[in-house]
């Protein structure tokens, strides 16, 4: 009987179960966990508001009794008899509230009397400010040490003022911040939370845990942990969650009335919420796992038997792709792998004897493809070679139609192409400058006649070199024929003139080239000095005024030269 793989796959129905009952679990929890948490906002919001309406009349009642004193002519005489109001504000009565320390008066000045006879001054203090110059009618400040008692205190002020109903000083009393935190200890939070007030700012400013008392700032804990949060859009209830020490915490508050934006709030941490439940989940998770772990067992168990086939064809099939060998492998497990198994030997034969046949057609082919890339490497280096040729001829050919071959200068025609580029630039950019300068060898003739034309055309080579020793790589340098020279370069006639008589001077230091000559035709070469060689400058810059040929340009330097030949040797004219 077959058994197919099908059949065997059933069974893992069981871990699917139990993933069903944790889904199951955790949807009653998270369930449980909601309806907890609307039952604890409810109570705990209440709470608040109701403490916060609380402790906002006890502000209120302070006020409307301060003001009422302030009424008392006895209170608006305070000038007159400081000693004996001192010991009238000390058996005031009516504000022997649970959170206020003390009572006293300040003049105009800010000099204060109080019931402990301690003399102090308070007309740096914003309530006073506020109320003296600003003619406030109620004052409720911010926490500070209190210079009357030493202690963390806020003051509620109003003013004192005479029959002209003109403000004459201020009459406040003393509230602890430690008496505003014993009020608040009689909340008792079976979750173990905490209460507290923090100020406009955010500082806590009464707590039932007195580390927190004017040393932490919710605002800036709650900006810290979130970039949105924004203490303007604070409403005048609501709950908030944040980030306390690594424990997330749930915070409810409340603004107080008759404060300046003072809160009330409640925290609880969130585990403390959730305590309960927690406990139920903690168990239902060591169920589930304990469940798990024998239904995994048994479902291993299974898997293993099954997959042992597998992993024996796995490991055939891996040998046969590496060493394409004729393999044959034989499993009886009467079900679906055993004829995976069977299908696998049968495609396995015919792999090999394609492969055989393959391998015979490629060696073939691949005999025929040498052959061809014999041949096409011989054409190739054929080609390679004719290439260079060909090139190397087209590099004489330059050289032949742009050089003259016995000084390598430019020749003439090759002058005129480049004058061309040249007059196009000028006419472009009206800044840029170029001069001709056009030297004829003086006593060049003389060499000729002398010592023959070989002696001449080495000397016209000297004077090449002569030239590239004495010019730069950017000026153009050209042999016009004859014993004439012509050099281009990109300046102005000033410069050019610089130029061309630093060339007749240092040519007078060769001393008409006789050793050069000498030791070239191996010979003694003596020349007269008088016969030396030398050589006449016509220059001329080029100018936009009117557009002049390469022609025209080369006979104004021409004429220029001419003046220089006629008014003696080794002159320069322009």
């Amino acid at each position: 009987m077959i058994i197919s793989l099908k059949n065997k796959i059933i069974f893992a129905i069981i871990p699917l179960t139990i993933i069903f009952l944790t889904i199951f679990t955790f949807t009653l929890y998270f369930s449980a966990k909601k309806k907890i948490k609307i039952s604890n906002d409810l109570f705990v919001n209440e709470l608040v508001k109701s403490k916060a309406n609380e402790i906002g009349l006890t502000v209120l009642e302070i006020k409307k009794e301060l003001i009422m004193l302030s009424e008392f002519q006895d209170i608006k005489n305070f000038a007159t008899n400081k000693e004996e109001l001192s010991t009238y504000l000390k058996n005031i009565s009516y504000l022997d509230s649970n959170i206020s320390a003390a009572i006293f008066i300040a003049d105009a000045k800010g000099d204060t009397i109080n019931s402990q006879h301690l003399i102090t001054n308070i007309a740096d203090r914003d309530y006073f400010i506020n109320i003296m110059k600003k003619n406030s009618s109620f004052e409720m400040s911010d926490p500070i040490i209190s210079r009357l008692i030493n202690k963390p205190a806020f003051v509620i002020a109003v003013p004192i003022k005479d029959k002209n109903n003109k403000v004459i000083g201020i009459l406040a009393s003393v509230i602890l911040t430690e008496n505003v935190s014993k009020a608040i200890n009689s909340i008792h939070l079976k979750n173990k939370g905490s209460a507290g007030i923090i100020n406009k700012n955010g500082i806590v400013i009464a707590h039932q845990n007195n580390k927190y008392i004017m040393k932490r700032n919710i605002y800036d804990i709650l900006k810290s942990q979130k970039k949105s949060f924004n203490q303007n859009n604070i409403k005048d209830s609501g709950n908030i969650f944040y980030n306390n020490n690594g424990v997330k915490t749930f915070i409810s508050y409340s603004l107080i009335p008759n404060t300046d934006h003072w809160i009330f709030g409640i925290s609880i941490p969130e585990k403390n919420i959730y305590k309960d439940i927690y406990t139920m989940l903690y168990l239902m998770i060591v169920l589930s796992i304990i469940i798990t772990i024998i239904m995994s067992f048994s479902f291993y168990l299974m898997i293993k038997k099954t997959t042992e086939p597998l992993k024996k064809l796995t490991k055939t099939v891996k040998e046969f792709s590496e060493t394409m060998t004729d393999i044959s492998l034989e499993i009886k497990t009467n079900d679906e792998v055993e004829e995976l198994c069977n299908a696998f030997n049968k495609m396995a034969k015919t792999i090999i004897r394609n492969t055989n046949n393959l391998e015979s057609i490629i060696h073939t082919q691949t005999k025929e493809l040498y052959s061809v890339n014999a041949k096409l490497l011989a054409q190739n280096s054929e080609l390679e070679f004719l290439n260079e040729q060909l090139q190397e001829k087209n590099d004489n050919l330059y050289k032949i139609a742009t050089q003259d071959n016995l000084t390598g200068f430019f020749n003439r025609y090759e002058m005129y192409r480049k004058l061309e580029i040249m007059i196009l630039k000028k006419e472009r950019n009206i800044d840029y400058q170029f001069s001709v300068l056009l030297l004829d060898l003086d006593n060049f003739k003389y060499y000729n006649d002398t010592f023959g034309h070989d002696v001449g055309d080495e000397v016209l080579k000297l004077f090449a070199s002569f030239l590239i020793t004495y010019l730069r790589e950017t000026d153009i340098k050209v042999r016009y024929g004859g014993d004439e020279f012509i050099i281009i370069t990109e300046e102005s006639i000033e410069k050019s003139c610089i130029i061309a008589n630093k060339i007749i001077t240092e040519l007078k230091k060769y001393y008409g080239f006789q050793h050069e000559l000498s030791q070239k035709f191996n010979t003694t070469i003596l020349i007269d000095e008088k016969k030396w060689l030398s050589c006449s400058i016509g220059i001329y810059e080029y100018n936009n005024n009117k557009r002049k040929s390469p022609e025209e340009i080369i006979k104004l330097a021409d004429d220029a030269l001419y003046r220089a030949k006629k008014s003696g040797k080794g002159r320069v004219e322009y």
